[in-house]
């Protein structure tokens, strides 16, 4: 079949909207959103972009992400021109989320990429940039380490000990004999004081696995973390939020409930944190922007599903679910 590199119709948005996110640790950010369509290929990008006037770190931390995030967007949608006339190639897709920590003057800003090149099965993958607000480069993991450390032996005798005692590492064998063999590169640091080494699908492990985490406390590297360091993810470390709102962190009043095969959050508190506003008809109805809502009543509150809340007319966004916290990204039209 003749390659038609000719494509036929194209829709392209790109929203820049600006959010104060960070306003309890005075971390300035906005999002960026491409949201790009043409035959046989869809994406729903969300990049953070820091503040220029912030930091030092704000401008290398931008240029990076756009480089790495965008780069794979360009290859996606260009294997999808390529291949958009062959039958069954039409499905190419392409989506990213962020987050972040902060512990002291350390950040670490993180993006999940999913993308779909018309395999089996679509791809995972994470990147992550950690620095300090006060300087101008990212850092590698070897910087986080006093000179004299030999780091990489040091995590890798971490993890060991983590697999031989938690049950979840069972059957993870041959996965961790590549984890030996392998350089460590990969890290974040999580707002609960640990350095969090992790590996992408197909690094160590089947894409079943997908993306392979070892939490490793800081005190475990007290005394081989560079001072500094150690005291910035120590001495402050905060209570992680189980809700994030395009960026800014929230602890919600009302639990979010985690079923197997739904989320479901609290619908006054999360439409009143969004500005939504909600409407009751009758003892039993709820409305927002003339639409009646399903919700369900679990003690003494009232939950609708997570996907259900997007599906409501006028509100446009996405979510991503990170060990029990939720990243919502809202678009502003």
């Amino acid at each position: 079949m003749r390659k038609n590199l000719t494509v036929t119709f194209m829709v392209v948005l790109f929203v820049f909207v600006s959010i104060f996110a960070f306003a309890s640790d005075g971390f300035d950010i906005d999002t960026s959103f491409y949201n790009e369509s043409f035959n046989g290929y869809e994406e729903k990008v969300y990049l953070p972009v820091l503040n220029d006037n912030s930091f030092p770190i704000s401008k290398t931390i931008n240029a990076r992400i756009k480089e790495d995030i965008l780069d794979m967007r360009n290859d996606t949608q260009n294997l999808a021109i390529q291949f958009n006339d062959y039958e069954g190639c039409n499905n190419y897709y392409f989506s990213s989320n962020y987050r972040y920590s902060m512990n002291g003057d350390l950040v670490s800003l993180l993006v999940d990429v999913y993308y779909n090149t018309g395999g089996a099965h679509g791809n995972t993958y994470l990147c992550s940039y950690t620095g300090n607000i006060g300087g101008k480069e990212i850092f590698s993991i070897g910087d986080l380490f006093k000179d004299s450390v030999d780091y990489d032996t040091l995590i890798k005798n971490a993890i060991k000990e983590i697999v031989s005692y938690d049950p979840y590492y069972e059957g993870f064998d041959d996965i961790m004999e590549s984890v030996y063999k392998s350089d460590i590169s990969k890290f974040y640091i999580d707002e609960s004081g640990n350095i969090v080494i992790y590996f992408n699908p197909y690094e160590v492990g089947p894409y079943a696995f997908g993306i392979i985490e070892f939490k490793i406390p800081a005190e475990n590297f007290k005394d081989a973390l560079k001072t500094d360091i150690y005291s910035y993810i120590t001495k402050n470390t905060v209570d992680k939020s189980n809700l994030r709102i395009n960026g800014k962190m929230y602890n919600t009043e009302n639990q979010i409930l985690f079923n197997s095969d739904k989320v479901l959050i609290p619908l006054k508190e999360i439409t009143d944190l969004m500005g939504i506003k909600l409407e009751k008809s009758g003892d039993s109805n709820y409305i927002i922007n003339g639409q009646k809502l399903s919700y369900t009543h679990i003690l003494n509150e009232d939950y609708i599903n997570l996907d259900d809340f997007f599906y409501i007319k006028g509100i446009e966004g996405v979510y991503n679910i990170n060990d029990k916290s939720i990243s919502i990204y809202i678009i502003e039209k």
